[in-house]
């Protein structure tokens, strides 16, 4: 291309290139300042991709909060009187007595809790033994298991007595057996003929704050037995922080000791996706939306993917599914001889074996549960403990400990349209360039190769 087509261009020092006596030391300087350009943009673009959005915190008063979820769980190990009532229930195949069933009953467990050690050979016997009362684990383990009923003994919501019957429901969760309190479970529910995973729910709420203004259990510690195995033997609550929460995801709680009272009391706070945000890919922002759903569950949460991730594996390396896990068409449940395959393909949180980001835009409740001895021998003025054997109980008090909530906001530094300006900016700093120069330096390009045709 002829050099005097270079007294044409609109960017800074082109024409300089014209003359000889000076193009030596403009081409030096386009070729640094082109380099230096390079950088700016480059370091603007990676900054963009890397971190395109920032926090702020704010603080606001709310009339009213999602309550969470209440998973109280018996022990893992077998109540005695629950063995001798499952013996006097059952039919013995031949060569089969009630001794041998009592000595390896309490491996049944092991299909639904991964603290149970256990005999592949035992537990395929409890299966025979199992299919020939033509019953399944499922049935079995909750013949076995303290009933809601039997473990939890007297209840108040928002400071009114009410059975524990109509609040608590017995669930299969990831840790066996559990009664759950404002919870849902995806494995009955996809078990409704009906089941519509867009359906709405309905959750509970509170708008008090205090201790006495939540809900307050009592729960039952009949065995005094001395334990042998801690992870087997004691109750155990766990408080599930995004209200309504899908229990076959559940996480290991507190354990709940004899004559001790347990206060938890929760705070809030709130995730707000700005627009700007909202609308950057999924890659840029690094989280999903909880109006994003899963293949199984109808909201996004890391959790759940975690779990979806982890049905995955099981299937792909068990051809099976766990009884934890909601029972899907043409796959068959685990048995005795998959459960050591089950156990190894566990995902482990936060190991980078799933694509699951975090959430974008949850509310997540805070809670800080702390313990203290009860004393039966000194007086109570709170009406709940009237009647009570504050010897053989153990007292769990869930409650709001304040309205003010704390809102995070997640903003973006710049957008797209952000972006495409500050590179114009760089651009005409160093080159004195537009949106037309581009169009020239095009023009130019065009007629220096009609002309080198033409030639």
């Amino acid at each position: 291309m002829s050099t005097r087509l270079l007294e044409q261009a609109q960017f800074h020092g082109a024409k300089r290139l014209v003359y000889p006596r000076h193009r030596k030391f403009w081409i030096f300087t386009h070729i640094l300042i082109f380099c230096c350009s390079t950088g700016v943009v480059w370091e603007t673009v990676t900054r963009y991709l890397s971190n395109p959005t920032y926090m702020v915190q704010m603080t606001a008063v709310k009339t009213w909060v999602t309550f969470p979820t209440v998973v109280v769980c018996p022990e893992i190990n077998v109540p005695q009187e629950k063995i001798l009532q499952f013996l006097g229930r059952i039919k013995y195949p031949p060569g089969v007595d009630a001794t041998y069933v009592e000595s390896i009953i309490w491996q049944l467990g092991a299909f639904y809790s991964r603290d149970v050690t256990f005999e592949t050979a035992d537990l395929e016997s409890i299966q025979r033994i199992l299919e020939f009362n033509d019953m399944d684990v499922e049935t079995a383990g909750a013949m076995l298991t303290s009933t809601c009923e039997e473990i939890l003994i007297k209840c108040k919501w928002r400071g009114k007595n009410i059975t524990c019957s109509s609040l608590f429901r017995m669930e299969m969760t990831s840790y066996g057996f559990c009664c759950v309190f404002n919870g849902r479970s995806l494995k009955r529910e996809m078990k409704n003929p009906g089941y519509n995973k867009k359906q709405a729910v309905q959750k509970l709420h509170v708008s008090q704050v205090g201790p006495n203004r939540g809900l307050i259990v009592a729960i039952s510690q009949n065995d005094t037995r001395p334990p042998i195995n801690t992870d087997l033997y004691y109750k155990w609550i766990s408080l599930k922080n995004n209200g309504f929460y899908y229990v076959e995801m559940l996480s290991n709680g507190t354990p709940v000791p004899i004559a001790s009272e347990i206060w938890a009391g929760f705070s809030t706070k709130g995730i707000h996706i700005a627009d700007e945000v909202r609308y950057l890919s999924r890659d840029l922002r690094r989280c999903r939306m909880t109006d994003e759903p899963l293949k199984y569950f109808p909201e996004y949460h890391r959790t759940y993917c975690l779990m979806e991730c982890e049905m995955a594996r099981i299937m792909e390396r068990c051809n099976c599914t766990q009884l934890q896990h909601p029972v899907l068409p043409g796959v068959r449940q685990c048995g005795a001889r998959d459960i050591q395959c089950v156990r190894s393909s566990v995902v482990p949180f936060g190991a980078g074996v799933c694509n699951c980001p975090m959430t974008c835009d949850r509310d997540i409740q805070i809670s800080m549960p702390s313990s203290f001895r009860i004393y039966p021998n000194l007086p109570t003025i709170d009406s709940f403990y009237e009647g009570l054997d504050l010897t053989r109980i153990s007292i769990v008090r869930v409650y709001l400990q304040n309205v003010n909530k704390m809102i995070f906001s997640r903003r973006s530094y710049f957008t797209h349209f952000n972006l495409f300006a500050q590179l114009g900016g760089v651009f005409n700093m160093f080159f004195g360039c537009s949106i037309l120069t581009i169009l020239e330096i095009l023009i130019l390009l065009w007629r220096a190769a009609d002309s080198a045709l033409g030639n």
